[in-house]
């Protein structure tokens, strides 16, 4: 707790204000490091969908790895015009993560985002309960420039889904309409395509495999 009270500043009080339904506010459950730069906010883009609402319980763009420091990596949330982030509990996004939210992400409760992971949405991205993404992944569901054959838009955005306790090793890429079972590992610098289907598994390679199934893992 008083690690969390040492993170309050003045900005996370405003925010937490602007973006929260009074109720929720009042317990400052959003902390904004200083090194915190956010573009295109507006009321309503944040949400917390949790019964259970505690200080402190997000904290975006603080130190989560002793290889990166926090007064050098600054972390950037940018808002389209219908960009959403919505949180269901505890969430911890470290320093140096870059997110481009255009349409919605979700991300489950007791979720823990390494620094330097950047996230562009222009569909939709779902990250499951209990998961683990690493350092320096790369995750969007868009292929931003549209390839055409006559009319006919050939690389349409998709949705990618990372089930519940996922843990995605570290420098892997995902690439739009992937979906990631529950109780999967991703071996580190991966290049994730498609729909999987086998969990309790480990996926590794580019592009990514079975690797070995009946498997499980802790934090």
């Amino acid at each position: 707790m008083l690690n969390k009270i040492r993170k309050i500043n003045i900005r996370s009080i405003l925010l937490n204000f602007y973006l929260l339904p009074f109720a929720q506010a009042i317990y400052l459950p959003i902390l904004f490091s200083r090194h915190c730069k956010i573009k295109g906010l507006y009321r309503g883009g944040v949400q917390i969908n949790s019964d259970l609402i505690s200080p402190g319980m997000i904290q975006i763009g603080y130190k989560g790895s002793g290889i990166i420091d926090e007064r050098y990596e600054r972390s950037i949330i940018e808002f389209g015009k219908n960009g959403k982030l919505i949180f269901h509990g505890r969430v911890f996004l470290g320093c140096g993560i870059r997110f481009s939210i255009s349409s919605q992400i979700e991300i489950g409760n007791n979720v823990n985002i390494t620094g330097n992971t950047s996230i562009i949405c222009n569909k939709k991205i779902k990250i499951g309960d209990n998961s683990l993404i690493s350092w320096d992944c790369l995750i969007l569901d868009t292929d931003f420039h549209k390839i055409y054959n006559n009319e006919e838009i050939l690389n349409e955005d998709k949705q990618i889904e990372i089930g519940n306790h996922v843990w995605i090793g570290a420098k892997t890429t995902i690439l739009k309409g992937t979906i990631i079972p529950n109780d999967s590992v991703v071996g580190a610098g991966s290049l994730c395509v498609g729909p999987f289907f086998d969990e309790n598994a480990i996926y590794a390679g580019q592009p990514i495999k079975l690797i070995k199934r009946n498997i499980n893992w802790h934090i």
